[in-house]
């Protein structure tokens, strides 16, 4: 796959040895485009018009399917990510604050919404967990979208943990406590 940017679009077309260049779709705003695991198969995120598309390989090239869009849920999606098993898709959406997981057929499986500024999904150990926000300094958000139901958790330091000025060179620092994040699960 690859894409290109013309007149305010992108235009994803698809290439295969063998076969010719094939346009897969055209959308505006994509902010990810993620491959499944072990596959050809990768989902798209189109951020300007809140839809999330599927795209399958198939043997005279690539079927674009809608997974889920406004109506699911989905608003200024900011990225979309298989679990690692490939059997679910996992979209983090700006606008909403939110993180859903959809079947391959668009049933929304789980949602949660974050009381933070969700920035993508950038994997983590696990089938479905992705770390949702950026580091601040003390805490990073986690999705778990194998848990039933889907969750996030905080993770990070304790605030009395961060030092407001450096540690002691005498000896005498402590190390730093983190938080188990099944503790404070919303």
């Amino acid at each position: 796959l690859f894409s290109v940017n013309r007149d305010g679009r992108d235009w994803i077309y698809s290439w295969k040895p063998g076969k010719p260049t094939q346009l897969v779709m055209i959308g505006r705003g994509i902010t990810s485009i993620a491959f499944r695991p072990g596959g050809e198969d990768a989902v798209v995120a189109e951020r300007r018009e809140d839809r999330v598309f599927l795209l399958e390989s198939r043997d005279w090239g690539m079927a674009s399917t809608p997974l889920a869009d406004r109506s699911g849920g989905i608003s200024g999606p900011l990225a979309a990510e298989f679990s690692r098993d490939g059997q679910s898709v996992v979209v983090a959406s700006g606008r909403t604050r939110s993180v859903q997981v959809l079947r391959l057929d668009g049933t929304r499986m789980g949602s949660v919404t974050c009381d933070c500024e969700v920035r993508g999904l950038s994997r983590m150990p696990g089938n479905a967990v992705f770390r949702v926000t950026e580091f601040d300094g003390s805490s990073i958000t986690l999705f778990d979208g194998d848990s039933d139901p889907a969750s996030l958790a905080l993770s990070g330091l304790l605030p009395e943990a961060v030092p407001d000025s450096p540690p002691p060179t005498d000896g005498t620092a402590q190390p730093a406590r983190s938080v188990d994040p099944a503790a404070i699960r919303r």
